[in-house]
């Protein structure tokens, strides 16, 4: 009785550990299945000084089509240098790198939407020159910075790529996302956030649908009608 008992029980575990194997195969094929869309994976590197190989804080990464004329999307640096942010779509970009007291440097970069894609350093030599007011130009303006303001006007490229206005704003160079989606600019989270004219938090911005986004603007000078404590403001349109 006692090895007929012992058998039974053998059979019996080897069922549930068959089940459970099978289990566990179902469960990770639904994870990794083709049929499943997966996130766009990143584009990163790190913006350093050309002299000292320090990393460049709050270094502006400006993604562009091939013409250089429609703004895809970009970030900024963290204050070590360094920077990432999601793959908006496959082919040909120029990456604009830019920071206050350093030269421009643009690199024309191949993107592939299926894998990451490291760049590594990228060093900014110290400019003498100090620009206070740039302007995009391409056949539409798609990004105007003047006056503490900057308008950036939110394309196809950069709606394709996101879920939600927190997306869109992870593109707005000067604005920072953080893992759990609060939001900054220029390292201050002492901002007021505003959607068609009406104030907002985070979490409401993170339910927007990024196809409802045309435009942002990063108001770095706030006026009396903020708050006097907030540093910056982000207009959602």
């Amino acid at each position: 009785m006692k090895t007929k008992n012992y058998r039974c029980n053998s059979v019996l575990f080897a069922l549930m550990v068959t089940v459970f194997a099978q289990m566990i195969a179902a469960f990770t094929g639904m994870l990794v299945s083709p049929g499943v869309a997966q996130p766009n994976p990143f584009v990163s590197g790190v913006v350093i000084d050309a002299e000292t190989l320090e990393g460049i804080p709050s270094a502006h990464i400006a993604l562009y089509d091939v013409t250089g004329s429609v703004l895809a999307g970009g970030t900024t640096s963290s204050p070590d240098g360094d920077f990432s942010f999601r793959i908006p779509g496959t082919g040909s970009f120029q990456l604009t790198i830019s920071a206050i007291g350093y030269e421009t440097v643009i690199r024309p970069i191949d993107l592939d939407p299926d894998s990451d894609r490291f760049l590594g350093e990228i060093r900014l030599p110290v400019d003498i020159l100090s620009h206070e007011e740039i302007i995009f130009n391409g056949e539409q303006v798609r990004a105007r910075t003047g006056s503490g303001q900057t308008t950036f006007y939110v394309n196809e490229l950069m709606k394709n790529a996101s879920n939600n206005g927190t997306d869109i704003l992870r593109m707005i160079p000067g604005i920072q996302i953080d893992i759990q989606q609060n939001i900054s600019m220029e390292g201050s989270s002492d901002i007021v956030i505003m959607v068609d004219g009406r104030e907002r938090d985070r979490h409401y911005v993170n339910q927007l649908p990024a196809s409802r986004i045309d435009r942002v603007e990063v108001d770095t000078s706030p006026s009396s009608l903020h708050d006097a404590s907030a540093s910056g403001v982000i207009h959602v349109f």
